[in-house]
């Protein structure tokens, strides 16, 4: 990870994750615990596309998800007794799944508009696994 990227990640994750984070944990009932694998996250010569890309590719679909699935009482106690943990990544694959109460999501840097597509998958995965 070069100087632009380091830069680009430690920003994002002191000025804008924290909010995220707040915001799930406040869907979810309960403190979730949120493990980013930010050098994975870190695609080469686009720190500048950061903050945009990660928040629509991983936290917009994920806090829409959260909204749609906690809509209602059935579905606030599921999350709040099943979603331990969050697991963001970018290993190459697109996937989302529910595993033992943590929720991987593994997305590529790329078609950040895709919102839709990836709430769904999001949505899908937990409503299968809670």
């Amino acid at each position: 990870m070069g100087m632009q990227e380091k830069r680009a990640t430690s920003e994002f994750q002191a000025n804008d994750f924290p909010g995220l984070q707040a915001r799930i944990n406040e869907l979810a009932g309960h403190r979730v615990s949120i493990e980013v694998e930010w050098n994975e996250l870190a695609e080469p010569d686009y720190g500048h596309m950061y903050k945009e890309g990660w928040t629509k590719i991983f936290f917009t679909p994920l806090v829409d998800a959260l909204v749609q699935l906690t809509r209602d009482v059935i579905g606030k106690d599921a999350v709040r007794h099943g979603l331990r943990a969050i697991r963001l990544r970018s290993s190459g694959y697109n996937s989302v799944v529910l595993a033992d109460g943590t929720l991987t999501i593994d997305q590529r840097f790329s078609n950040f508009n895709s919102i839709d597509e990836r709430t769904t998958a999001v949505l899908r995965a937990l409503e299968a696994g809670l």
